[in-house]
């Protein structure tokens, strides 16, 4: 989750003052100049290329990762999970 997505000032930003944009996954800033970034739908947040493969934006996405994880602690045998499948 994206605490903020921009940021006063310096960075990538077109002078002193000016809202530097982030992007909401890994908090580079986005340069002047260079490749386009993601725009999600929601409250302005800005994704770049490097992280636009890997995230997962909803819950119906992350449901089969979560599954797994569940599945190697269980094996491992060091926590009791509720079995919600």
């Amino acid at each position: 989750m994206c605490p903020h997505h921009t940021s006063g000032g310096g960075g990538g930003g077109g002078g002193p003052g000016a809202a530097a944009v982030q992007c909401c996954s890994c908090s580079r800033y986005r340069p002047v100049r260079g490749p386009q970034w993601v725009s999600l739908d929601d409250a302005g947040r800005e994704l770049c290329l490097e992280c636009v493969s890997s995230i997962v934006v909803d819950t119906k996405d992350a449901q089969p990762l979560y599954r797994d994880v569940l599945r190697f602690f269980k094996s491992l045998g060091c926590v009791r999970l509720l079995n919600r499948e």
